[in-house]
């Protein structure tokens, strides 16, 4: 078979600056990746093309063009972030982190310079070879986790990890490729996030388009995901279903790797990769220093990028303090202390009274620590059982189709509780989503019965559940179109009928006059307009007695004129009277 034909992308040998287009490498929904030469330096490079193919279109002198003035808005809006994030990976200088070289603008677009690896993906050593064992895996990992806790420390992440992102050099040594955070925000901003994010690889956070609720657990998700898919051979369950799973209350059907992996892989290993997919965000790894001691029991390396874990103060000195109450010295200079008298207490080294009161003193601070401790567990407890009766009570709602009314006793209402006393509830997030979804699948329902008032009102709820929500932006366009569309119909329907009416009106009219040519013209022409043969009948009826009127006019005419001894006239006469009589006959019965 023959090469995969890009039509979107620039031909082989097309010049920018001073690199020369190769071939594609690639290409997906937000741009197009060539293997350029570099005839300065003499050396190859991969340049990534901004051209998200939703929003533009290159044209014939190679320039790309947004589809519309609206497109224009967001293609240009993109563009910032593309260059913007170029610019920030260019700052990361890390043997494992795909290198920036230049940024540059030209063809209405903008290209991001990289370095040219040689190699295969880890995605196509998988799919040779299904899984992978656990030191490869390792060796593979423990290097992407150093560039990656780099790129954290910069207040970056990477959005996209997957098998098809790390790229394995022909000397084993990995690197992490094709950032995602440009591409996630321009999905945010034109509504079509979920077409933008990899389904199995990426956590539930990310079908949301709130990005203060991703950080380096985001990125810890995906990694855990690439591991899965090496150790089991298939990637995890895509994280909205787990979560529609989660919703319904039933069991979360993700099947950790401590199961599948079990005999094959270390516990440690296959625990780490599970607390990496944690469906909760708060219940993942928050930092890549704490996964990685999960994982391989490895400290922070001294030179790393991110500062050293530091022992908390508290935990350096509670030990020694212990060890002094509890077991003191002796001073070997001091004798020992005579047997104690009976009903006597007698201190067994000096100054045992202020060890006494230090001791209570103690005693008292971790009473009152624990009481407070103790404390903030029953608030949790309570809290837990708040969330779980108001989760009941919001899936009997949706149940029951109370979405949103009525206003004390609706789903809308218990979850938005729910994220009052629990912020980052995934089920009570899920939730709002399930909400938006039936309340728009409504709205569609009113819309192709164009009942739209009902489907405005369906998506004026859905709007107050998810502003943001891509499914009503996309049914509001919808209802847009099929609104103008029925518009249009019924303007063109009443255009019909009027001219039906007035092709009745002036056939009836020629009927009228007998004239037999024009009344079967404006007939044939109202016929064609959808006019009713019972109409079409009473005119050619009213045609017809008019020719017959017409006949016995003429005939008249006729008798008169021959009393009068005019045969000119009457034999004239004669002759309109038969072709009236003629055409009448010809109209058929009525």
């Amino acid at each position: 078979m023959g090469e995969t034909v890009h039509r979107n992308a620039l031909k082989p040998g097309c010049k920018l600056h001073w690199y020369r287009i190769e071939k594609v490498l690639g290409q997906g929904g937000f741009g197009i990746t060539y293997l350029a030469y570099n005839f300065n330096l003499d050396r190859k490079a991969a340049i990534k093309e901004y051209l998200p193919i939703e929003l533009a279109v290159r044209v014939g002198d190679n320039s790309v063009h947004p589809l519309t003035d609206e497109h224009g808005k967001q293609f240009h809006w993109g563009l910032e972030r593309f260059l913007s994030e170029a610019k920030t990976l260019a700052r990361f200088e890390h043997p494992n982190i795909v290198r920036v070289h230049d940024v540059f603008e030209g063809n209405n677009t903008a290209y991001m310079v990289m370095s040219y690896e040689e190699g295969e993906s880890l995605l196509e050593m998988l799919n040779r070879r299904k899984t992978m064992g656990e030191e490869e895996l390792m060796n593979i990992l423990i290097p992407i986790l150093g560039g990656l806790e780099l790129v954290h420390a910069s207040g970056f992440i990477h959005r996209d990890i997957k098998p098809a992102n790390i790229f394995l050099r022909k000397d084993g040594s990995p690197v992490l490729l094709d950032f995602g955070s440009a591409r996630q925000a321009l999905g945010v901003h034109t509504k079509t996030l979920t077409t933008l994010v990899s389904p199995g690889y990426a956590p539930f956070e990310q079908y949301h388009s709130k990005s203060d609720e991703q950080g380096p657990w985001t990125d810890i998700y995906g990694l855990g995901a690439t591991l899965y898919r090496a150790v089991t051979g298939t990637p995890p369950m895509d994280a909205l279903d787990r979560g529609r799973v989660i919703l319904k209350g039933e069991r979360d059907t993700f099947v950790p790797a401590t199961v599948l992996g079990r005999g094959h892989y270390s516990e440690r290993f296959l625990k780490a990769i599970d607390h990496a997919l944690q469906f909760r965000e708060e219940d993942r790894p928050q930092s890549i220093a704490e996964w990685r001691q999960e994982i391989a029991h490895i400290a922070v390396p001294i030179n790393s990028n991110k500062p050293k874990h530091v022992v908390p103060v508290e935990l350096q000195t509670t030990a020694p303090a212990k060890s002094y109450l509890f077991s003191p010295a002796r001073d070997p200079a001091v004798s020992p202390e005579p047997a104690p008298q009976p009903r006597r207490w007698v201190f067994p080294i000096p100054g045992g009274r202020a060890i006494i009161f230090i001791l209570l003193f103690v005693v008292a601070g971790m009473v009152w620590y624990f009481h407070t401790d103790l404390l903030g567990i029953a608030a949790n407890l309570q809290k837990g059982k708040e969330v779980k009766t108001l989760l009941e009570d919001a899936k009997a709602d949706i149940t029951a189709q109370r979405f949103v009314s009525p206003p004390d006793d609706n789903a809308l209402q218990a979850f938005h509780k729910i994220l009052a006393l629990d912020p980052h509830n995934a089920e009570a997030r899920l939730g709002l989503r399930t909400i938006t979804d039936k309340l728009v699948e409504y709205a569609r329902q009113a819309t192709m019965a164009e009942k739209f008032t009902e489907a405005e009102k369906y998506l004026s709820e859905a709007a107050g559940v998810l502003p943001d929500s891509s499914n009503v932006t996309l049914a509001r366009n919808e209802l847009a179109q099929n609104k103008a569309e029925w518009g249009r119909k019924q303007a063109e329907a009443k255009a019909k009928q009027e001219k039906l009416q007035d092709a009745l009106r002036e056939a009836d009219t020629s009927a009228g006059k007998g004239d037999v040519k024009a009344t079967l013209s404006h007939l044939e022409q109202a016929r064609s307009l959808g006019a009713e043969e019972k109409a079409l009948a009473g005119i050619k009826n009213h045609l017809r007695a008019s020719l017959e009127s017409l006949s016995a006019d003429a005939a008249a005419e006729a008798q008169a004129a021959i009393k009068a001894k005019d045969a000119t006239k009457a034999r004239a006469s004669i002759q309109r009277a038969r072709e009236y009589k003629t055409q009448a006959e010809a109209l058929g019965v009525p």
